[in-house]
């Protein structure tokens, strides 16, 4: 399995908000480990899926990815 880089600011904004990985999957509908292989880089997220998790952050999806 081919990897990318971690998503850092993705990690940094559930941890500002005081959100979990389980917490995000659970608001956005979007499995818990595809939202952590998505953080470790072991997965690339689509368009939808970004601008979901940018919704529920409150965040631009630019700021995020």
């Amino acid at each position: 399995m081919s990897r990318t880089l971690p998503n850092i600011r993705l990690k940094v904004a559930l941890m500002k908000k005081g959100l979990t990985q389980r917490n995000l999957a659970f608001e956005t509908q979007i499995d818990e480990t595809r939202i952590s292989k998505i953080i470790r880089g072991y997965e690339v997220p689509t368009w939808d899926m970004k601008k979901e998790i940018a919704k529920f952050l409150e965040m631009e999806v630019e700021g995020l990815f």
